[in-house]
This record gives structure tokens, C-alpha cells and sequence, in this order.
């Protein structure tokens, strides 16, 4: 099997312990100050490069009016669409990540992705975690969603509509 890199525990828990300790709502106008906290490079409005050692390290900070909603990387490499045996790498590293990001957290996920692949776990926030084994099997993305995008999330699926149109 393809060997792919996986962000360690030592690499991603000070980047989670940094995520805890956030007073949300963060406004969006505080995302290059985000940035520089988690130690990236800025490369455009809302995109960041990670210091992750990962093969693809294009990172995105969302937004929601005026907050931001949630900060979107790769955890492990992103391989290429036509190497099957990379994809399973990826697959078979799904677990792994699983267990790293509860080490770092301190428990285990607390569900499942409700559109993708993947678990979540809430945060004591009101944030979350999520982990998906996204792009067609070709990585592993976390999310750490803010508080206001869990409760809009939800409350789209509990009075209808698509989370797509959040």
C-alpha cells in the first residue's frame, strides 16, 4: 500500500488547543490575526497556507456576515484521483486521524457527518470538530466549525431545506 503523511498528534494539538481557547464569535475582520496565531501564511482573503507537513496545505477561513463560520484543512496528503492504492492509504488512514484528534481533544467523536463521510465532535463551546474522508477519497479534511454555523446547521435540518444553502 501507498505510504501518505498524517498530521501527528504533536502537530495538530496545539493547533486544537488554540481552537478551545477562542471566545466565538470571532469577527471575520480578525482572520489575518487567526492566521498569524496558528503560525500559516496568509495568501488571500480567507485563504491560508498551513504549516502542516502535509503534500497540499491550501487552508480556508469561511465566513458568515460578519463572523467567521469555520477553518477548513488537510490533515493528511492529498494524493492523486488516479492512484486507487493512495486513495486506500487515505482510507486506511481515516481511523488513525480518529484516534489522534480524541487524543488531542480528550474523547471520542461524538457523531457522525450528516452529508459526508466522517465524525464530529461537539465541542464544549458549541463549536465542532469534523473529520471527513473527502475529495473523492483523495484526503482527510478537519473542519472546526463555530458555534453560530453548528446551530444554523442544525436548525436547517430540523426545519427543512438544505445545509447547502446555509
Amino acid at each position: 500500500m501507498a505510504n501518505i503523511r498524517l498530521v501527528t498528534q504533536t502537530e495538530l494539538q496545539p493547533i486544537l488547543d488554540l481552537f478551545a481557547d477562542l471566545e466565538w464569535p470571532i469577527p471575520y475582520d480578525q482572520a489575518d490575526n487567526l492566521i498569524n496565531q496558528l503560525g500559516w501564511q496568509r495568501i488571500d482573503d480567507g485563504i491560508a497556507q498551513s504549516n502542516l507537513p502535509v503534500s497540499a496545505t491550501d487552508s480556508t477561513i469561511g465566513r458568515l456576515g460578519d463572523e467567521i463560520s469555520d477553518v477548513y484543512f488537510r490533515v493528511s496528503d492529498l494524493v492523486h484521483e488516479d492512484d486507487h492504492e493512495a486513495q486506500a492509504a487515505v482510507a486506511a488512514g481515516f481511523p488513525v486521524m480518529v484516534d489522534t484528534i480524541s487524543a488531542c481533544l480528550g474523547f471520542l467523536p461524538t457523531g457522525n457527518l450528516r452529508y459526508l463521510d466522517g465524525f464530529c465532535w461537539d465541542l464544549p463551546t458549541d463549536g465542532r470538530i469534523d473529520l471527513s474522508l473527502a475529495e473523492s477519497h483523495r484526503t482527510l479534511h478537519l473542519t472546526v466549525e463555530a458555534p453560530r454555523s453548528v446551530a444554523l446547521e442544525l436548525s436547517t435540518i430540523k426545519y427543512g431545506g438544505s445545509v447547502d444553502e446555509l
